[in-house]
């Protein structure tokens, strides 16, 4: 029972890192690009420890592999509760689909993106803008959506994920049979395994998603700013200095 609840902890604990990739900042992304250094060598950082970490963990899920495979038997229990939808947390073409909506705006979210783009009132931030502000706001806020809809599928995969091993706990406590009890032992270590492999990389393609939003934001920027202050030309400097 005390090896349950300490399985129990470390699950949580892994599901709780979920809650801890927030969306960028409204107000950061209200419109107005602006330039935040900061964040995108935050979003740098992370990025190489969550490389390290994922490495680590998919060497702990091979290892929970070959562990499972030595003790699976004839009791046919190897494959209970498997599903195979959740060895990955995020859709396949969550990156592809990320630049597209960066690229074309409110055009190219997913369902999901779209219903949580209209649920939240995102295109509202944007009305106080025009031209080429208004088209950047609508962008960036229709990344957020698309953002937000694949966060939410990882964490309802990552507790589907979780359910699946309090299953096989729970069928452990309901036999005596010790060839039944290894077999379901080994399919709970491979599935915490596959737990935190996933996580791990769901964390790294969410943080890589973020950096690219940032640095999208500061191009962005970067072309306001040369478009408010572009170089004067010889005749508007001799204009002003007439007056």
């Amino acid at each position: 029972m005390e090896n349950k609840m300490k399985t129990n902890k470390k699950i949580l604990a892994s599901l709780f890192v979920f809650s801890l990739l927030n969306i960028p900042a409204t107000a950061s992304a209200s419109g107005i690009p602006t330039v935040d250094a900061s964040a995108i060598a935050q979003a740098v950082l992370s990025l190489e420890q969550l490389k390290n970490t994922y490495a680590q963990i998919v060497q702990q899920y091979n290892q929970a592999v070959s562990t499972y495979q030595n003790f699976t038997g004839n009791r046919g229990l190897g494959m209970i509760f498997y599903n195979p939808e959740l060895r990955q947390f995020l859709p396949n073409n969550f990156s592809s689909q990320l630049r597209n909506v960066l690229s074309n705006g409110v055009s190219s979210l997913s369902a999901r993106g779209k219903e949580i783009y209209e649920e939240q009132n995102l295109k509202d931030v944007c009305n106080r803008y025009v031209g080429q502000l208004l088209l950047n706001c609508q962008k960036q806020q229709a990344a957020n959506a698309e953002y937000q809809a694949a966060l939410s599928e990882a964490q309802q995969k990552a507790k589907q994920k979780y359910d699946t091993i309090v299953q096989l706990q729970n069928a452990i406590n309901s036999t005596q049979d010790a060839k039944a009890i290894q077999e379901l032992s080994a399919r709970i270590q491979s599935e915490q395994s596959t737990l935190e492999s996933s996580r791990a990389q769901a964390a790294y393609e969410l943080e890589l998603a973020k950096a690219r939003m940032e640095t999208q934001k500061a191009a962005e920027a970067q072309k306001q700013h040369e478009h408010a202050f572009k170089a004067l030309t010889p005749e508007q400097v001799a204009e002003i200095m007439r007056y």
